[in-house]
């Protein structure tokens, strides 16, 4: 479980403060004493910003911290907050331990992460509880009243008897089909259906009018569901139960009314999970001071689908709550206007002295691309990282006339001695090397480059059409930037199109390697003569016009991996099969990087199809190279095993060639062992020679 810790955050990393596993032995709202009467377990917590305004945000039901994504990118980064998301128990990083489990109990999971991160002071806390964790609030309003600041309730309910608390029908079906559905694609499809307004889903979306708000939030909730490990049976149905039984009287609501300073709560009339008369219920029995709102046109999910005016609420809460202990009127100094970009350009008039005062404003401007992309964090292990940017390739030297100048993307994981150049192929992002980073990142051997080509991923999108000539070129240009200049110092694994360019690379700075790695490759000749079988033609072309996430992932995974495995269980994990494995993975790469523009995509493919090695150069490149070896897969749809055949015939005898059984184009990620071993093997083998 100590994974946890290790994990990148799917947020801001430059905004991340600290983040761990708190453990809670004594569990002390739960059973008769002595307690605890469930086995300890930990919760995973995050706190991003070091703000005086400290900010509790509590999920629902089923649903980890990163569906707070929205509010973590928005407060973050503001100097007036701290914001601290956490798993409860039962879901994403947190254990699971024995249920059922009860909202009461939850919410002493919460005291005691609380205390453990020290977030103990009177009126200290602004905490936000949606759905589930609009219960677990209620419930840490009436344990811990002195120490909360303001307090939201999101679409969420005081409960009852259990029969009275089950959402409608519609909601009882969805969450029941969920529980068993193991495919990431169709279980995203129904919790949009299931939390989100049907007709805002059509619409399309306020950051890019080219794609429906379905397909957007598709983007961001497979995000979210695929970068948290899948929730246990026994997690779905101990909260669930906790939802069930949930019940705070009339009386209690009252209570909280009294002892918290600034109390509001919010629904959306589209919700289908939790009927906006529980929110009005829940108004009502608290008394007039108490502010509703319910919101037109909105699902469940409100934090999602409306997060600009969710955070400005938030925000307005706090600001209230402070003028409200002063004996003043509520403040809504706070406006948000449209920036020059995608981004919003928000204004958040702060509070001085005990009076509103717009002597000091925050204001967040959109962020150019160079800024955002190195911030990011990367989804490989932290741990290994030595450093991530953008390297400027202002002239590019193996291109007639001379496209405009543009930045790749790189990241270096590992010190070790042994430098390796992973280059990948066409229209995929450096992410696609996982498994080897996850390898060799760790080693103390080894370092590894992998980067964006142009074209792709967080690189630029120069105008095209591309070759793989120049984009050898910018492949130097990124090694001189990092100061790989040395002579036999490099280990080149190139696959698909990643291979023509190393190809490339070969015949311009040899004596920089020390051996050479030709995956799934081609030496290409006439355009028509480096065309992929029809299938893969087909394949490619619809990729080029596919939006949907999970449609592009199914159309990848039978492109670029053999069928006969894709239907075999996962060595992982054999209760799921190759599919529903690689399904997670391919979603996580596709969906972490900006989506390919099609100058980006069609200027790649031009750079494959006229690709040409002659025969010479070939065999000069296997004199020049200490160690070579080509590897191709016999089921490989996309570059024909011929293909890898014929560059081994050119470059002559010294030269390794492996074909690999029921293996097709994604060698590197169907068979990541052995295709790690065989890069060890190679660098090992190169310095003998």
């Amino acid at each position: 479980m100590q994974l946890g810790v290790e994990r990148t955050t799917i947020f801001n990393a430059q905004t991340l403060v600290r983040k761990g596993l708190c453990p809670v032995t004594t569990i002390k709202g739960q059973g008769r004493l002595p307690a605890p009467v469930t086995e300890s377990h930990s919760l995973y917590y995050e706190q991003h910003g070091r703000g005086p305004e400290k900010i509790l945000f509590i999920m629902g039901l089923n649903s980890s911290s990163f569906s707070w994504q929205h509010q973590i990118e928005h407060f973050g980064p503001l100097d007036k907050y701290s914001s601290l998301v956490f798993d409860n128990r039962g879901v994403g990083h947190s254990d699971a331990p024995l249920g059922p489990y009860t909202t009461s109990a939850m919410a002493e999971d919460v005291i005691v992460l609380l205390d453990h991160i020290g977030w103990t002071k009177d009126r200290q806390l602004h905490v936000v509880g949606l759905s589930m964790g609009g219960m677990l609030a209620q419930e840490l309003a009436t344990r811990i009243p002195h120490r909360i600041a303001s307090l939201i309730l999101a679409v969420t309910s005081a409960g009852g008897y259990p029969w009275n608390n089950l959402p409608p029908w519609e909601g009882v079906s969805t969450l029941t089909r969920l529980t068993f559905t193991k495919d990431p694609a169709t279980e995203v499809q129904m919790i949009m259906d299931m939390v989100l307004s049907p007709s805002w889903l059509a619409e399309p979306s306020e950051e890019d009018s080219r794609v429906t708000n379905r397909e957007a939030q598709t983007r961001l909730y497979m995000s979210r569901v695929l970068v948290t490990k899948p929730q246990s049976v026994m997690g779905i149905l101990s909260q669930m139960a906790a939802g069930l039984t949930h019940r705070v009287t009339p009386e209690r609501l009252r209570q909280i009314a009294k002892d918290i300073p600034k109390v509001a709560v919010v629904t959306g009339d589209d919700d289908n999970l939790v009927s906006p008369k529980c929110s009005e219920w829940i108004k009502q029995c608290m008394g007039p001071e108490v502010e509703f709102e319910k919101w037109e046109r909105t699902g469940h999910a409100i934090q999602i689908q409306r997060p600009r005016r969710f955070n400005a609420l938030v925000e307005r809460v706090d600001v209230a709550r402070f003028h409200d202990l002063e004996g003043f009127q509520s403040c809504r100094h706070i406006s948000c206007a449209v920036g020059p970009s995608e981004k919003k350009r928000r204004t958040v008039h702060s509070i001085g002295d005990g009076n509103c005062s717009k002597r000091k404003t925050i204001v967040l401007d959109n962020i150019a691309m160079q800024s955002e992309v190195v911030e990011r964090t990367t989804i490989f292990n932290t741990q290994t990282l030595v450093k991530k940017g953008l390297c400027p390739v202002t002239v590019i030297r193996g291109q007639l006339p001379a496209v405009e100048s543009h930045s790749l993307y790189y990241e270096q994981h590992g010190r070790g001695p042994e430098k390796i150049l992973f280059i990948m192929g066409m229209n995929s992002s450096s992410f696609s090397w996982q498994h080897q980073i996850e390898h060799f990142g760790p080693l103390d051997k080894y370092s590894s480059l992998v980067f964006d080509n142009r074209g792709v991923g967080h690189s630029n999108a120069p105008r095209g059409p591309y070759t793989t000539s120049a984009m050898a070129e910018d492949v130097i240009v990124l090694l001189d930037h990092i100061g790989w200049t040395n002579d036999r110092q490099l280990h080149v694994v190139g696959v698909s199109m990643g291979g023509m360019v190393a190809q490339e690379l070969a015949t311009r700075i040899p004596h920089r390697i020390a051996s050479l790695i030709l995956a799934v490759t081609s030496a290409g000749g006439y355009p028509w003569n480096n065309l992929p079988p029809w299938k893969g033609i087909s394949t490619l072309t619809r990729l080029t016009f596919t939006k949907d996430p999970a449609a592009k992932v199914r159309m990848i995974m039978d492109m670029v991996l053999a069928p006969s495995w894709l239907a075999g269980p996962s060595d992982e994990d054999p209760k799921v099969t190759n599919r529903e494995a690689q399904t997670r993975l391919y979603m996580t790469r596709i969906l972490v990087t900006k989506p390919q523009t099609l100058t980006g995509a069609l200027s790649q493919m031009a750079a494959a199809l006229t690709h040409r090695v002659t025969p010479e150069r070939l065999h000069q490149i296997a004199r020049d190279i200490p160690k070579i070896v080509v590897v191709t897969g016999d089921q490989d749809n996309l570059v024909s095993p011929k293909c890898g055949q014929w560059i081994k015939d050119c470059m002559g005898p010294k030269v390794e060639f492996e074909k690999w059984e029921h293996t097709g184009h994604g060698l590197h990620i169907q068979r990541p062992g052995r295709f790690n071993a065989l890069v060890e093997r190679v660098i090992e083998e190169s310095s003998r020679s």
